[in-house]
């Protein structure tokens, strides 16, 4: 008997693989590799189908280098994952805009796979893309959050008929032929000069951060000389601000949880903290 495991995304999968005795060991890892090659290949994105054929219809996504002119796509599905990425850099705005079709009341939503675990998860639904409307341009902004690594993620677009009374749709997998709008997928690379700190460089500069997990207030201990101290959420919105060095760093407005802490002095840094 083997043990056989293999992950998608954060999430990992075991089997146990059993074989008749009268196969050698070299055939059996032979067999499993066989095997766990076939489980791998089930991890994919969702399946989709939607009309787009009534002018419900993406015709253009702007965002960070891409800008891609399309039409109605088989199933509703248009895949551009193979052209050039987006290029964004973590915890900076960027701008995004889409023109529809003028097929009914379109709406936009837009989501990014931050976990690269194959599926497009509440948490990583970035809401609706401008106002709506029909055979409009709407537009907006995509922060990457400063946790997201470099590295390169799944970015879906979708234009959806949900009328001029109705929110934009939460649903990155409609799989219904009698529902009207379009998915697009494209791919987004991102890179994240917060977190690419060389970690000999940290132990150097930033002595401690403490306490932490802290209740009111922290102190940072460090040779750098700091400029400004900026604190994000863990999803990545701006939360507060230090200007200028203090003694001690007020945070009881804030919510319990964890944020991520940067360091803006002779060199940028950043830590994650904890507030009780």
């Amino acid at each position: 008997m083997l043990f056989y495991w293999y992950s998608v995304g954060f999430e990992k999968y075991f089997y146990y693989i059993s074989f008749p005795n009268n196969i050698d060991m070299k055939n059996k890892l032979l067999l499993a590799l066989m095997l766990g090659t076939a489980f791998s290949a089930k991890a994919q994105y969702c399946t989709v189908n939607i009309n787009c054929s009534d002018s419900d219809v993406i015709t253009n996504v702007t965002f960070a280098g891409i800008n891609n002119n399309s039409g109605c796509s088989p199933n509703g599905y248009g895949s551009y994952i193979a052209a050039a990425p987006a290029q964004v850099i973590a915890g900076q705005a960027s701008p995004i805009s889409v023109t529809v079709g003028n097929g009914w009341y379109e709406r936009v939503s837009v989501w990014i796979d931050y976990n690269n675990n194959q599926t497009f998860e509440a948490s990583e639904f970035l809401g609706e893309i401008g106002n709506g409307g029909e055979g409009v341009t709407v537009s907006g902004s995509i922060t990457v959050p400063v946790t997201v690594p470099t590295g390169s993620y799944r970015m879906r677009v979708l234009c959806f008929a949900a009328g001029q009374d109705e929110a934009a749709s939460e649903d990155p997998c409609i799989n219904d032929a009698d529902q009207y709008g379009e998915y697009e997928d494209y791919m987004v690379s991102v890179t994240n000069n917060n977190l690419a700190v060389n970690e000999s460089s940290k132990t150097k500069n930033v002595l401690s951060v403490y306490p932490n997990p802290a209740t009111n207030t922290f102190e940072i201990k460090t040779s750098n000389k700091l400029k400004k101290i900026v604190l994000f959420e863990s999803g990545g919105k701006l939360v507060k601000t230090f200007n200028t060095p203090q003694e001690k760093y007020d945070i009881s407005d804030l919510a319990p949880g964890v944020y991520i802490l940067k360091i803006e002095g002779d060199d940028s840094q950043t830590v994650k903290i904890v507030k009780k």
